[in-house]
């Protein structure tokens, strides 16, 4: 069990190397307030992905390409993606620009996620915000299991799933896990 958190202290340790070494933050504290969520922040990481917030007043598609240029002008990544989830509403993400940037180390495919965010969006998200204080150990370590589990088996299954599954329905072991999957999908 104690395995899972050196996993995920490794991964999250791998997770501010690639960040200091992008500078991608230096560059996104230029355009708003850098807010790190998700896994990375809650110190849930069992693979390389990376959720950021920039949180500022406006945005408009032509500033947030704009960033996206310098991104990819100074950043080292070997994908760089853009979407407007403004115009094109999906239930599972924030209405914001993104811009998605990719890397393969040593053989581990890292993505980084940037929403661009104005702060009445920022309130109204509970996707990626995992409050460790309100985490017990117990549930950590049952998210850390799970998705390790998930990784191996169902990668197609998204950690907020598993978020839900532990955090609001109590879920902590494998086989709850393939029954609320067998049951929801």
């Amino acid at each position: 069990m104690m395995d899972v958190l050196r996993q995920s202290k490794k991964w999250k340790q791998e997770a501010t190397n690639l960040l200091q070494k992008s500078g991608i933050e230096n560059i996104l504290k230029k355009f708003g307030v850098v807010v790190f969520t998700g896994s990375y922040a809650a110190d849930l990481m069992m693979n390389g992905d990376i959720d950021i917030y920039v949180v500022n007043k406006t945005y408009s598609k032509k500033s947030v390409l704009e960033i996206f240029n310098k991104i990819a002008n100074f950043c080292s990544f070997e994908g760089y993606l853009f979407f407007d989830w403004k115009k094109n509403k999906h239930p599972d993400f924030p209405s914001a620009y993104y811009i998605g940037l990719k890397k393969k180390i040593d053989g581990t495919k890292w993505k980084i996620d940037i929403w661009f965010l104005t702060p009445n969006n920022l309130y109204k998200l509970e996707y990626f915000n995992l409050n460790p204080d309100r985490i017990s150990k117990e549930q950590k370590l049952a998210i850390l299991k799970l998705k390790n589990f998930r990784n191996k088996f169902f990668q197609n299954i998204s950690s907020k799933i598993i978020y839900d599954m532990v955090l609001q329905d109590n879920i902590s072991t494998i086989e709850g896990f393939k029954k609320y999957i067998k049951n929801k999908f």
